[in-house]
């Protein structure tokens, strides 16, 4: 899969949406390539594409930011959802409840 290579990098907030998923696709483009699949390829596979700027925490210049509520794992960015520190926390506690029940 190509995508398994790629590295996540937060996109930049004051970036036109077009330019970031141009960027985005740039990269991809790239990345194939060099993995061997053909430029007509790529061209067939990306010539309908386009982000769907509906979505709800896509980080979009000038677009204020939704409240957010309501569940973590909808609510939160996958950053602060896996917070590691908390993580241990929960972790070590469980662990405490564990040993006393």
């Amino acid at each position: 899969m190509i995508t398994a290579h790629a590295q996540p990098t937060r996109p930049d907030a004051t970036a036109p949406a077009a330019e970031t998923f141009a960027a985005f696709l740039a990269s991809i483009r790239t990345e194939a390539t060099t993995l061997g699949v053909s430029t007509a390829t790529l061209d067939r596979a990306f010539k309908t594409l386009s982000p769907d700027l509906a979505l709800p925490d896509l980080m979009i210049a000038n677009r204020p930011k939704a409240a957010l509520s309501g569940q973590a794992e909808f609510s939160k960015t996958p950053l602060e959802y896996l917070n590691v520190p908390y993580l241990l926390l929960l972790a070590a506690e469980g662990r405490q409840l564990a040993t006393t029940h």
